[in-house]
């Protein structure tokens, strides 16, 4: 099988990563703006054929490709692979493209393909806990982010609240200050945002004082909490009780058994998010952020 990597990133030595653990045999093609350099790759495998690509590639046929560039860059590489090459199933980073346009012209192409999924974690999450909640009763959701990460990782937990209740969500936005990220070219905030549908609410903040993402769900008489230590485990706890621990779902651990297990052969595809939704839900969101700030970027 053929896979294509774009961006060599952290993100990108993640997903790369993640094949040396299959028994498959690959063919990975790797291309960066920047000189790849392969030290830091200690793995070998007899399976494993890397490829450095010096040009941007042009009349190939790959079974995967992953886009894992920065969102300010991530619209015209997947115009560009487009533009030549057939590509079978993508995966695409969060949070997708910076500028509203950008969103209905890339529909335009990838609306006839169903094996498009986008980078975010908190379906799978859900599904790897086995959180399941009574749609019939209120589902209340409160999440606390540590400062400084609002904005990169508010998709994540709209993904998560979505998969437990429904995909049609209604967004608020409140911006209170700009701040400082830690990406060259992005933005951070101190605000919240605030969602709802027919079977619950979801409120996202962010606090200085947090060390780890925490997420308190209220389901009738239960109440849950869900705490991400992600260089360690994910705990979830039941009106007090751990109930379950699992390692957070790295990508570096994930993608190739994501893409052979469910994507290639199609199972249990509703649990990873596609693009029709996650393009959606980050028009959404990008509007009511753009509306209160207009020269913020999200990563």
């Amino acid at each position: 099988m053929k896979v294509l990597i774009i961006g060599l990133g952290n993100i990108g030595k993640s997903h790369l990563k993640s094949f040396f653990l299959s028994k498959y045999k690959y063919e990975i093609y790797l291309y960066d703006k920047n000189k790849i350099d392969l030290k830091f790759f200690t793995y070998k495998k007899n399976n494993i054929n890397i490829k450095i690509l010096e040009k941007f590639p042009k009349s190939y046929n790959f079974d995967l490709v992953i886009v894992s560039t920065n969102s300010l860059e991530r619209f015209l590489i997947i115009k560009k692979i487009l533009n030549g090459n057939k590509v079978k199933f993508f995966i695409i980073e969060k949070f997708l493209f910076t500028k509203i346009n950008q969103y209905k012209y890339i529909q335009k192409f990838l609306k006839k393909k169903k094996n498009v999924f986008v980078n975010v974690w908190g379906s799978y999450l859900s599904y790897l806990l086995n959180l399941k909640l009574d749609k019939k009763k209120f589902i209340s959701v409160n999440v606390k982010i540590k400062q400084g990460r609002l904005l990169t990782n508010f998709i994540h937990y709209l993904d998560m609240f979505c998969f437990l209740t429904d995909k049609k969500i209604n967004l608020k936005f409140n911006f209170k200050k700009k701040i400082k990220s830690k990406r060259k070219n992005y933005s951070e905030v101190i605000g919240s945002f605030y969602g709802k549908n027919k079977f619950g609410e979801i409120r996202i903040s962010s606090n200085k004082k947090i060390i780890h993402d925490c997420i308190q769900v209220n389901n009738h008489n239960n109440d849950y909490l869900l705490i991400i230590a992600k260089k360690n485990k994910c705990f979830l706890y039941k009106n007090s009780k751990l109930i379950k621990s699992i390692n957070f779902p790295f990508a570096y651990n994930e993608t190739s058994k994501i893409f052979e297990k469910f994507m290639k052969k199609k199972r249990n595809s509703n649990i990873f998010s596609n693009f029709d939704f996650v393009s959606q839900l980050s028009r959404d969101s990008l509007e009511k952020i753009l509306k209160e700030n207009k020269s913020l970027r999200i990563t």
